[in-house]
């Protein structure tokens, strides 16, 4: 038994080690790809599912329509990544760098997007319900026809700027918005009843 455990991590990858590396130790069913180097990867329609990828360098992947649910992407650098359509509920992003990434589409229910980097991210029709979203920086992020509804279990905007952000559609009922910045936003069509705020 001892001897098992010593030869899986034996079989880690080491954090310079290639992309091709890291994708093979995933495709043998190992959820601990923290730090891993997985620049520029294709990782679209695969399954993510609760795979540890904090800290990882995920800048420019394909993770179109991945399922992503329950992972953890605590503080990686997913700079202009594709993640269109990717199921990323109950995912944990906090501190996570998505500056610029087109998340189109994505499911974000329940997920932990605290202190998130999300400037000029693309989230136009993306389901974030219930996240948390306190202290995130969605400057001039789109989120048109987004749906923030937390009728259910209330979307947390403390804190969050959203200086410049488009918000045309979207639904924004029943979230915090306490001393969050809506300067310069645009905020036509969007639903924003029950809204709680200072």
């Amino acid at each position: 038994m001892v001897e098992d455990m010593f030869t899986c991590m034996s079989d880690r990858p080491s954090q310079d080690s290639s992309p091709e590396k890291w994708i093979q130790y995933l495709n043998d069913g190992n959820k601990d790809l923290h730090g891993a180097i997985l620049k520029g990867c294709k990782l679209s329609g695969m399954d993510l599912r609760d795979v540890d990828l904090s800290g990882a360098n995920l800048y420019e992947a394909d993770m179109m329509g991945a399922d992503l649910r329950g992972a953890i992407l605590v503080d990686s650098d997913c700079f202009i990544a594709f993640l269109q359509g990717a199921d990323l509920s109950e995912a944990d992003l906090r501190g996570a760098r998505l500056t610029a990434a087109n998340m189109r589409g994505a499911s974000l229910v329940n997920a932990n997007l605290a202190n998130a980097e999300l400037e000029g991210v693309d989230l136009r029709g993306a389901e974030l319900c219930s996240a948390d979203l306190e202290g995130a920086n969605l400057e001039g992020a789109d989120l048109r026809g987004a749906d923030l509804n937390g009728s259910s279990k209330q979307t947390n905007l403390n804190r969050t700027q959203l200086k410049r952000a488009d918000l045309r559609g979207a639904d924004l009922r029943w979230t915090i918005l306490d001393h969050s910045s809506l300067s310069d936003a645009m905020v036509q069509g969007a639903e924003m009843d029950y809204i709680i705020s200072n």
